[in-house]
């Protein structure tokens, strides 16, 4: 599977690395380890006068994406499955024992675990929507640091690699009959010790250098398209003649 070409930073990107940085020192607070619940942790560093008002519920409920906004989506931020520790935690186990708010950084007191992990499995279970059947069932990622795998009802349907860009996995041909499907994944971040530019993150944080933000930490959504679907819009200006242009890119399936 090949991820879309890298983004041209802007400001608005900026705010959301500032945004999640700041999650993973533990500016907000933690959701509680049982989906439906939120409880601030003893221990999270620093609340704000909305810490009580996050939640599985409305963990960032906006459509991520505003360039290619579509109608039709449904957003899978909120409690997920969770384990994670310094080898790579048993995929086939039943219950992975703990709750993490997702897309929160497993670093960040708002994502429930407030520690860092290498290695991060991730799982919850989604509804397809009987009227998007016949479609195309793409799964969006905002970003995963630093390598992901993912699998839709234990089938893999895609990897990438590289924490600060998006990439979107077809999920088709995964389904299971009915609408109760399952989504896990496998993320891996080794911060100074990986081969991936991590910026100013590290395992000892301290003076300049600060937390890293691990895992999932933008977010996840689903969006059904026809079989030939606009992919990716770039705008752009030709200063000599004062005109503006548009190059869309698209993708088509075959049957």
């Amino acid at each position: 599977m090949q991820s879309r070409p890298p983004r041209r930073v802007t400001a608005k990107h900026l705010g959301v690395l500032a945004m999640a940085a700041a999650l993973a020192l533990g500016v907000a607070p933690a959701a509680a380890a049982h989906p439906g619940k939120h409880r601030p942790p003893a221990d999270a560093p620093l609340t704000t006068p909305w810490t009580d008002q996050v939640g599985p519920d409305n963990a960032l409920p906006e459509y991520p994406r505003p360039q290619l906004r579509r109608e039709r989506w449904q957003n899978l931020n909120g409690a997920w499955e969770y384990a994670g520790g310094a080898t790579p935690p048993d995929r086939e186990q039943r219950d992975l024992g703990e709750r993490i708010l997702v897309p929160y950084p497993v670093e960040s007191a708002l994502s429930g675990i407030q520690r860092h992990d290498d290695h991060m499995l991730y799982r919850r279970d989604f509804r397809v929507p009987p009227h998007w059947r016949g479609d195309e069932l793409l799964l969006h990622f905002g970003a995963v640091d630093q390598e992901a795998t993912v699998w839709v009802n234990g089938e893999r349907v895609g990897s990438h690699q590289g924490g600060y860009t998006s990439f979107t996995v077809d999920v088709t041909d995964a389904l299971r009959p009915g609408s109760r499907q399952q989504v896990t994944v496998a993320a891996t971040d080794t911060n100074e010790r990986g081969r991936y530019p991590i910026g100013k993150q590290t395992d000892t944080p301290g003076g300049i250098f600060y937390t890293g933000s691990s895992g999932i930490w933008q977010t996840v959504w689903l969006e059904p398209v026809s079989r030939t679907h606009l992919t990716e819009l770039n705008i752009h200006r030709t200063s000599k003649r004062r005109r503006s242009g548009w190059n869309p890119r698209s993708a088509a399936h075959e049957p």
